[in-house]
């Protein structure tokens, strides 16, 4: 399975870096657990003056046949800041628009904690089967997590909790 899986990370690493278009690398994660994620690729913009945003394509040790693009957003102090300031009932709107425009563009959402109240990560990814899996399928993940990375900043701005 192992030689199965090296063969996989290793397509994902030549598609993203021949993608003359997309302006990404993908980079081998050095320091992870092994047995926790039997892979993990770094996706890293290529123009390195531009926005990091985190990007990871993995493969979970519980999933048997797929393989997960993620993202997350943290917030930072002053983030926490201004989103602790907000009323409850606005906070619960923000997880509501965030939620409902991420599950629109078909991700998988999650928050942590996992409080409306006192929210600090913004998780979203897309899952790719191993038999579904191309060079389209992955560049169209990566760019569907920018948008939705690019969504996320601009909701949390409209409520201004600022990037």
């Amino acid at each position: 399975i192992m030689s199965e899986l090296e063969g996989i990370m290793n397509k994902v690493i030549k598609w993203v870096n021949n993608d003359y278009s997309a302006q990404f690398t993908a980079i081998k994660e050095k320091k992870y657990d092994p047995r926790k994620y039997p892979f993990l690729l770094n996706i890293e913009p290529s123009n390195h003056s531009g926005v990091k945003i985190p990007m990871f394509v993995y493969k979970p040790s519980d999933y048997k046949d797929k393989i997960s693009i993620y993202s997350v957003l943290s917030f930072d102090k002053k983030q926490i800041k201004y989103f602790d300031a907000l009323k409850p009932e606005t906070k619960k709107k923000v997880i509501l628009e965030l939620s409902e425009g991420l599950i629109w563009m078909n991700l998988v959402v999650s928050f942590s904690p996992e409080s409306t109240q006192n929210i600090r990560h913004i998780g979203f990814q897309e899952i790719i089967y191993f038999d579904g899996l191309s060079k389209d399928r992955i560049m169209n993940a990566i760019t569907r997590i920018l948008t939705a990375y690019g969504y996320v900043v601009t909701v949390l701005q409209k409520y201004n909790i600022h990037m």
